[in-house]
């Protein structure tokens, strides 16, 4: 990924990073504060944001009104239970191709966010860099 005026970024060693230590889960699930969240740690605020990605149910795409149910089943559970627990409320799952899509797009908006501030430089190393995305994406950039 190449972001307008900056050094390459390492795109595959961060998506390699931050779904080792966020985890990566192809159902939708609670964390730990209790919203609804896919992926690499994606937060979907409600079922239309849900929407906006591809689902799929045995190699088939999901319906929207089969993405809504699930979104709605998990929302109605308890939180604080392992991301595995919420796979039986669930049909849709979402392909490796759409959690990278989502992944990258969250990546390149915290990077947006932290040259704002002026907190990511070109001439940072890429474990820097690395640091900074973990932490901006983990904590948010303000």
């Amino acid at each position: 990924m190449q972001d307008t005026g900056s050094a390459m970024i390492n795109l595959s060693r961060v998506r390699e990073w931050l779904s080792k230590h966020e985890g990566r889960t192809d159902w939708m699930y609670l964390d730990t504060v209790g919203k609804v969240t896919v992926g690499v740690g994606k937060m979907l605020p409600d079922a239309i944001a849900a929407l906006t990605f591809r689902w799929e149910i045995a190699g088939q795409r999901a319906d929207p009104a089969t993405v809504r149910a699930d979104y709605s089943n998990v929302a109605a559970q308890l939180p604080a239970k392992v991301a595995s627990w919420y796979k039986t409320f669930t049909r849709c799952r979402m392909p490796d191709a759409e959690i990278d899509r989502a992944l990258d797009s969250h990546v390149q908006g915290v990077i947006d966010g932290l040259r704002q501030y002026q907190l990511f430089r070109d001439t940072m190393t890429d474990n820097q860099q690395l640091g900074m995305i973990d932490m901006a994406y983990n904590l948010g950039i303000n």
